[in-house]
């Protein structure tokens, strides 16, 4: 039977680098034998990202909540569509990221 105190203990999530976790997230396309052009969007993606997190000193995965991920897509210049499909491709990667408890939530799910 586990005890009330250990009900109440968080999770800390493993703080994760933001390029050691995109490195893992693209070798893992590799593995699933994705299309080069799918493969070629996430890493522009990554550049992107990674661009963003420099410019406002960001270095770890955790560092990217909801406000973040709203300023990040921002300053996205696709059309609609294009929009979309990145957001999806974002939300992927936070997805993966949560799976292996580097976050807590994922903060594009949302927006």
């Amino acid at each position: 039977m586990i005890g009330k105190a250990e009900d109440r203990r968080t999770v800390e999530p493993e703080k994760k680098m933001l390029d050691a976790a995109w490195k893992e997230f693209l070798a893992d396309l590799d593995a699933r034998k994705l299309a080069d052009s799918t493969i070629r969007k996430y890493k522009l993606l990554n550049r992107q990202m990674e661009g963003f997190a420099k410019e406002r000193g960001f270095r770890f995965l955790v560092e990217f909540d909801l406000p973040a991920v709203s300023q990040l897509r921002a300053g996205w210049k696709d059309g609609p569509r294009s929009s979309a499909k990145k957001l999806e491709r974002l939300r992927a990667f936070f997805r993966f990221a949560q799976k292996r408890k580097w976050i807590l939530d994922n903060p594009a799910r949302r927006s």
